[in-house]
């Protein structure tokens, strides 16, 4: 079964672009166009967005909607936004800080075991 990416997401602010009317987009003059917005997260955001990155495995897609949702609206960004961030954050934060269950894991299993004979 083939399924689309975007199949139940709500619009993204990429898809909400205005229409020109020729048909023509990107034919503005240099001086109308405007520079992208920069998102600027708080310490707070960071720390909430890793520590939900890392709870999820780094992704969001296979996670349910609502939660997703949810988690957005609690920290203040839109879904796109986490996950462009998770996108950007992934190799580096991910291997600065292995998920808690990764590490245990490993201890374990790297732990000597000893059996009374």
């Amino acid at each position: 079964m083939i399924m689309s990416y975007n199949m139940g997401s709500l619009p993204s602010e990429s898809d909400e672009q205005p229409e020109d009317v020729g048909g023509v987009v990107g034919s503005r003059p240099l001086q109308l166009m405007k520079k992208r917005f920069r998102t600027k997260f708080t310490q707070e955001q960071k720390e909430k967005m890793l520590n939900f990155a890392e709870k999820v495995g780094w992704k969001i897609q296979k996670q349910e909607e609502a939660v997703v949702q949810q988690f957005c609206q609690e920290i203040g960004v839109k879904r796109r936004v986490l996950k462009v961030w998770m996108h950007n954050n992934k190799h580096n934060l991910a291997r600065k800080n292995p998920c808690n269950s990764t590490a245990t894991a490993t201890a374990t299993a790297a732990a000597p075991t000893t059996t009374a004979a």
